[in-house]
């Protein structure tokens, strides 16, 4: 439990690194619910890290380096905090599934891998990770969540989802400006979240099970609880790769505009 403490309040990302991977290695036994939740409340962060409004971020595009340098930036946030937010889940609500708690430790240890390759990336461009603005929506959107169930199906199987939908145009993106590099990390990064998608689709059809319900009809109260009517997608759905997550049409269909 330590470890997953430390996973989200140290401020240090190498040592947040180091410890995130090794889980993937460690031994895996109940985790009790905290109640005293004020120490991570906002995940740890390198002094003068700057934290802003989703509204105040500054635009990304392909036009030029430095702009796909701060897209770069952005996406590492975004897998900064999918590091920390397994983490926040099981802390937050306990859990005595050992294959869910398992699953998580994987997610944990292949999220810093990808911050990782993203970091080291930036660095090579001559931009170093925190130097631009970001903001914590998801860290936020978390923290809305009441449940274990909540959780999963708000943070991987829709928000997190999304990255299903615009990944492979930015891997294209990224090879038409002539960086394979980056084009190579954003196909890892694709692979592996289908995967994390895919455990939460099949936690979702668990829970679906035990409650005598489907899948569908879970994932749809679930996201309407949560958002009311405004589940539609503002971006085109990438069927294929929602496909291979284990979405079916019905859960595609309802989000789709």
């Amino acid at each position: 439990m330590q470890k997953l403490i430390r996973t989200i309040t140290t401020g240090d990302l190498n040592e947040k690194i180091e410890i995130a991977s090794s889980l993937i290695n460690e031994p895996v036994s109940p985790i009790l619910k905290l109640t005293d939740t004020e120490l991570f409340k906002i995940p740890g962060r390198p002094a003068g890290f700057q934290i802003t409004h989703p509204r105040s971020v500054p635009k990304r595009n392909f036009r030029d380096s430095k702009n796909r340098s701060h897209f770069l930036h952005a996406i590492a946030n975004i897998e900064l905090l999918a590091i920390e937010l397994p983490a926040l889940c099981l802390l937050r609500f306990g859990s005595n599934n050992e294959s869910f708690i398992k699953r998580q430790f994987q997610i944990i240890a292949e999220e810093a891998k990808h911050f990782s390759l993203l970091k080291d990336r930036l660095h090579d461009l001559g931009c170093e990770f925190g130097s631009v603005p970001v903001h914590i929506g998801l860290w936020d959107y978390a923290w809305r969540c009441k449940s274990e169930l909540e959780h999963q199906i708000i943070i991987p199987c829709y928000l997190e989802a999304r990255g299903l939908d615009v990944t492979p145009d930015f891997i294209k993106k990224f090879n038409e400006v002539e960086d394979p590099e980056s084009a190579a990390i954003m196909q890892i990064i694709l692979n592996e979240e289908v995967h994390h998608v895919k455990m939460g689709i099949e936690y979702m059809e668990q829970i679906a099970e035990v409650q005598n319900t489907t899948a569908s009809k879970l994932y749809e109260k679930t996201l309407k609880n949560f958002f009311g009517d405004k589940i539609k997608s503002k971006i085109p759905i990438n069927r294929h790769y929602r496909k291979l997550a284990g979405f079916n049409d019905e859960q595609i269909s309802m989000i789709e505009d």
